[in-house]
């Protein structure tokens, strides 16, 4: 991203976040606001994100596990990768705060949904790349009993941790697979982080893998598990969107769904994704964002 479209991303961002406090004074926003004023990695800083944390601290499962209430619904969290990592912090304001708001709002990525692309009553969902399960989650709410949210992540420790946070929202409409959403089915070699696990499948990198996991491209489970439909994918998977996209080329051909899709882990993202859904066959609009392709 060149400098100037950085820095007006954040005057944006910034100015974004002070009309949610000014319309919506809560001590959660504001706590999240001074921990994105003050110098990265600041001791300062650490100390306020963790007390923004303890504001969504409802319980606990065990001394390793905490029970976060994110207002529309309940996550389950690894403690000391909770306090050290802001990602689910982060999600709570991209895709959850947005809700909570009186107007639509931009946050730090924006929320999945955006023109033709929402979540309708009856939907069958797909979530390439669940992590914790934040969006997941919220489709479950927005397409109701009647519908269905097919939430895939291959992490081991994250995959436990969803499946907690689904029991304990008793979503009964969402499934958790765990495997790796690709171009075909096998084995996926990839990297983590010691002790910080990924959102997602992760970027390959020959030579440096550290685990592998089981991964099926969405054609082929769809196929085994006889689905009749797909409504919506998002797919967020640290660098492998194309490859999801290019294993589902069967079900946006045939289906159509609405996709949001990150394209910001590899610099022609945004090309090639698009060039991948344009090859189904299918017309579709797009809405591409300063990192996320809405697809219609």
């Amino acid at each position: 991203m060149k400098l100037q479209n950085k820095i007006k991303w954040r005057a944006k961002y910034l100015f974004e976040l002070s009309r949610v406090l000014l319309k919506e004074p809560r001590r959660d926003s504001l706590l999240f606001l001074l921990a994105h004023l003050l110098p990265r990695d600041s001791f300062l800083r650490d100390k306020v994100h963790q007390k923004y944390i303890k504001s969504f601290i409802c319980g606990s499962l065990s001394s390793e596990e905490l029970v976060l209430d994110l207002k529309l619904f309940k996550v389950v969290a690894d403690k000391a990768h909770c306090y050290k990592n802001k990602a689910i912090t982060l999600q709570f304001f991209d895709l959850v705060y947005p809700y909570l708001a009186k107007n639509p709002i931009l946050i730090r990525e924006e929320p999945y949904e955006k023109d033709g692309v929402e979540l309708k009553t009856g939907d069958i969902a797909v979530d390439a790349g669940a992590y914790l399960g934040l969006f997941s989650l919220l489709a479950s709410k927005k397409v109701g009993p009647m519908g269905k949210v097919y939430a895939f992540e291959p992490i081991s420790e994250n995959y436990k941790l969803l499946k907690k946070s689904v029991k304990l929202n008793k979503a009964e409409n969402i499934e958790v697979i765990p495997r790796a959403l690709a171009e075909k089915e096998g084995m996926l070699s990839m990297v983590a982080e010691e002790g910080r696990f990924n959102q997602s499948s992760g970027f390959l990198k020959d030579g440096r893998a550290k685990r592998t996991v089981k991964q099926i491209s969405l054609d082929e489970f769809i196929k085994q598990k006889k689905i009749s439909r797909i409504d919506f994918i998002k797919v967020d998977t640290e660098g492998m969107e194309r490859e999801v996209l290019t294993g589902a080329k069967r079900v946006i051909r045939k289906f159509k769904p609405r996709l949001a899709i990150c394209t910001y882990h590899r610099p022609d993202d945004s090309k090639i994704i698009k060039e991948i859904i344009q090859s189904s066959g299918q017309q579709y609009k797009f809405t591409q964002t300063e990192k996320k392709l809405y697809a219609w």
